[in-house]
């Protein structure tokens, strides 16, 4: 009975993962905002630093999400195949 709804604890988690990228993907994006035109554009970064990096995290989520997005739309598409859901 377990495996008849492991679809569904699939499609969750994929929803969920989701919508935590696309928080963090929020929060980084006003981040990299602050160090580009907000209070912190005058602020001198090093190498080593989270904020020289932002973009590059940006963009590995960006990449991240493309690939749950597809995931969760193959789901979906697999879901409307199963007969006898209400």
């Amino acid at each position: 009975m377990m495996q008849l709804y492991e679809w569904l604890l699939d499609y969750q988690n994929l929803s969920n993962k989701i919508e935590y990228l696309e928080y963090q993907l929020d929060r980084n994006k006003r981040e990299l905002k602050r160090w580009v035109e907000g209070d912190l554009q005058n602020v001198s970064l090093n190498e080593k630093s989270i904020a020289s990096r932002l973009e590059e995290v940006i963009f590995d989520i960006e990449h991240e999400l493309a690939h749950k997005m597809n995931d969760l739309y193959d789901a979906e598409k697999l879901i409307s195949k199963f007969e006898g859901l209400e």
